[in-house]
């Protein structure tokens, strides 16, 4: 199970690591892009809900910001690969844990995590319709069903964040692992939070980013600090 471990902190490292040299590439290519008269903003997803939410965002058909935010969900795809598949490792090592409740809380997290990335290709299938259709086309009716993808994803995420907490609770863990515990309740709780408020998804991003990234490089270099007590 070491190795499983070491390769669950690895992989995702390594990910953010290819991505970063990209992005840093790119920016390279691309000096353009700090230009203050530069439009770069896109869609703000996470955030529409109505059809006024879609002219106020995206405008309509042809506007640059929609020809942004359909190149950003093909990157979406892969995105979702990765925390999917990482989702997955975590959950199987919580059914490892000796107490039955691991087991089915490992479960429990390994489904709420398809559940997620299921809804998550949903949201890029409805979200794409929205971007292809012109705004005296776009029905409230696209925009609400949209809008119902995107909170089921981010529901089954958080349930999935609260879950993998209990690969740091209960018998022989301290210290340390503790810490993580918190951080992944923290992350799950502030994520239940911006289901009702969205200005915090945001604060959410950040939180679970940094959540995971320091768990990726836990199970990298300490894997038998974290292996104690399964």
């Amino acid at each position: 199970m070491k190795t499983f471990v070491h390769l669950t902190g690895w992989v995702p490292l390594g990910l953010v690591g290819i991505v970063l040299l990209v992005l840093a590439i790119r920016m390279a290519r691309r000096p353009g892009l700090d230009r203050p008269n530069s439009d770069r903003k896109v869609f703000r997803l996470q955030l529409v809900r109505t059809v006024e939410d879609v002219e106020a965002a995206g405008g309509d058909l042809g506007d640059p910001r929609r020809d942004a935010e359909r190149r950003g969900l093909r990157v979406d795809y892969g995105f979702i690969a990765v925390y999917a598949s990482l989702f997955l490792a975590l959950s199987a090592l919580l059914t490892r844990r000796a107490a039955d409740w691991g087991h089915w809380l490992g479960y429990a997290a390994g489904i709420a995590a398809i559940v997620g990335a299921l809804s998550d290709v949903r949201e890029n299938v409805k979200t794409k319709r929205v971007l292809e259709t012109r705004l005296r086309e776009t029905t409230p009716e696209i925009v609400r069903s949209m809008a119902r993808s995107t909170r089921v994803k981010w529901a089954a995420i958080v349930a999935t964040v609260a879950a993998l907490n209990g690969l740091f609770w209960g018998d022989g863990r301290d210290g340390a692992m503790l810490w993580f515990g918190a951080a992944f309740g923290a992350s799950a709780a502030i994520g239940a939070l911006a289901l009702l408020a969205r200005r915090l998804l945001a604060v959410y991003f950040v939180a679970i980013g940094l959540t995971l990234l320091a768990t990726a490089v836990l199970f990298a270099f300490c894997a038998d600090v974290f292996l104690q007590g399964f």
